[in-house]
């Protein structure tokens, strides 16, 4: 389910089995999501589509966001990732604790935050994928069984 914009109210994200235009508002969405007892601070799981499809989120480590090439679609999807973690995160954060979006349980390094002089050169018109990079979507057919 790409991101295709993110505003200051919601995200506006395509559903990959449906091809649904979903808009989930800020606050439904939570940085950690649990697996079994360990918790992942980076991971932030969507709201189910209607569809039923759910994804999940996963910002970036250390150095990844450099390694791939800059101003493709998997560059600006993990920009637009990481700087809605920052913005969950910042939000989310206890007032005495470690902002989540700088540090991990445990204390593990993310991927810096993303600067807002960052965010302006790669998308200057504001937090929206563009097209040309937006790969359309088709419904999925059911597998036979």
């Amino acid at each position: 389910m790409p991101i295709q914009q993110i505003t200051p109210e919601d995200v506006v994200q395509q559903c990959a089995v449906c091809s649904a235009t979903n808009r989930i508002p800020l606050h439904k969405i939570m940085a950690g999501a649990l697996a079994g007892v360990q918790a992942d601070d980076r991971v932030m799981p969507m709201p189910a589509c209607r569809c039923g499809a759910v994804e999940f989120l996963i910002r970036s480590m250390g150095n990844e966001r450099a390694l791939v090439g800059p101003g493709t679609s998997t560059h600006l999807h993990r920009l637009l990732v990481d700087h809605l973690h920052d913005v969950v995160a910042q939000r989310d954060v206890p007032p005495q604790g470690t902002s989540a979006a700088t540090k991990l349980q445990g204390g593990a390094p993310v991927a810096a935050l993303v600067s807002p002089a960052e965010l302006a050169r790669w998308f200057p018109a504001g937090l929206t994928m563009p097209e040309s990079l937006v790969a359309p979507t088709h419904p999925r057919k059911e597998s036979p069984s």
